[in-house]
């Protein structure tokens, strides 16, 4: 996919819980709904979050502290975990010029083709499992 390579070949990764980027309804969407005002603060305002997109550009931001291995998942010349890739999936999958899916919507495809089951699946790990399981 164009879009991996130049997300992680251009290192458009950051780390989210030390980015002070602006949390912007243009940029992201309704993320600031949790009344955050910067990346850095989303993160802090949802425990466990492993990523946030930027909706219309393509900029991902990972709490690296969610992966094996600090930032060697999504570093250029290490490449990326079958995690990593299936989180990076369900990242690009957020984005506008890929189609700007929302969790139930991605669910709901899932469903469809058979790699999610009725509820509580972990989205970005069924996704490396399904696309990514030999890497």
């Amino acid at each position: 996919m164009e879009i991996v390579s130049r997300i992680v070949d251009k290192g458009l990764v950051y780390s989210g819980p030390d980015s002070q980027v602006e949390l912007t309804t243009q940029a992201f969407g309704n993320s600031n709904s949790t009344g955050a005002t910067t990346v850095g603060e989303w993160f802090a305002k949802i425990p466990g979050a492993q990523a946030l997109t930027q909706y219309n550009g393509d900029a991902v931001f990972f709490d690296f502290s969610q992966f094996t291995g600090v930032l060697s998942p999504f570093t250029k010349g290490t490449g990326l975990s079958q995690l990593g890739m299936g989180t990076l999936l369900h990242e690009i999958l957020h984005k506008a010029g890929a189609g700007g899916f929302d969790h139930p919507q991605m669910t709901d495809a899932g469903r469809a083709v058979g790699i999610f089951g009725k509820t509580g699946n972990n989205q970005s790990s069924i996704l490396a499992q399904a696309c990514f399981n030999n890497q």
